[in-house]
């Protein structure tokens, strides 16, 4: 799956009621929540088996800028909100809310072992019963969604290494980093002499490892029903890879052919 477009959020802990602020990559519920919507389903439908037991790997293609967003809820008279003693605010609740900018994520999602086939989640990703966003539903997708669908036991890394990526290194003069928003996407480093540059990944566990060297991240999603909402904790180690810098296709139209390409993929 490729998650790009102007803006995107992926929820993550609250630590105040007004403020709504975003992961720096992609969670698992986010990405359910994408099949689930492009399935069709309503939000008290059972997910289990596109959820239970899934896998997600991301790749941080472009990680973007954080962009916070200042909103007001209420307004005096009907639409006003009420305070802890039920009585009606006389003036709007400030609110916060943030998005990444102008990020791009490539992402392996792998449907639970006897859950949804794979080719089915493709198939619904390619022509979703409704329109997909990237976390908020004033996020909207730049590009398709679906890419392709991996066959056999390849290994997420292996797929992260050969896929071409969606970034720009150097100026035209081959010295200045390029930046395509307010962050620096890591500059280009010498590694025994063949230019590389470090990719941030963030994957789920494999079975078996060390939980010790895992991070906790509750983004398993039971139910999206708002009436029973909650999340299972899912392990994720994060890792760096040194992709070669003529891996880095830059944006654009032909960048998008590029990575399908480079993945076995029809643009």
């Amino acid at each position: 799956m490729l998650l790009t477009g102007p803006l995107q959020s992926w929820g993550g802990p609250v630590p105040a009621v007004y403020e709504r602020p975003t992961d720096t990559m992609p969670s698992l519920s986010g990405v359910v929540g994408i099949i689930a919507n492009a399935l069709g389903r309503f939000r008290a439908e059972p997910i289990s088996d596109i959820a239970s037991g899934a896998e997600l790997a991301v790749r941080a293609d472009r990680p973007g800028s954080l962009l916070r967003d200042f909103h007001t809820v209420g307004t005096p008279g009907r639409y006003a909100m009420a305070s802890s003693t039920g009585k009606h605010l006389k003036h709007p609740v400030v609110t916060d809310r943030y998005y990444l900018s102008d990020a791009a994520f490539l992402v392996v999602y792998t449907p639970p072992p006897d859950g949804m086939p794979a080719v089915d989640v493709f198939e619904a990703l390619l022509n979703p019963s409704r329109p997909l966003y990237l976390g908020r539903r004033s996020c909207p997708p730049s590009e398709r969604v679906a890419v392709t669908v991996l066959a056999g036991e390849q290994p997420v890394e292996e797929v992260f290494s050969q896929a071409k990526l969606l970034r720009s290194t150097r100026s035209a003069q081959g010295m200045i980093p390029q930046t395509l928003s307010d962050v620096d996407y890591y500059a280009a480093t010498d590694d025994d002499s063949e230019a590389t540059v470090p990719v941030l990944i963030e994957m789920t566990a494999p079975a078996g490892s060390n939980p010790l060297r895992a991070t906790v991240r509750k983004d398993v999603p039971k139910t999206f029903d708002p009436r029973r909402l909650y999340h299972l904790d899912r392990h994720v180690i994060t890792k760096t890879l040194s992709i070669p810098v003529d891996a880095c296709v830059g944006r654009g139209r032909k960048a998008i052919e590029a990575l399908y390409e480079s993945l076995g993929a029809a643009p």
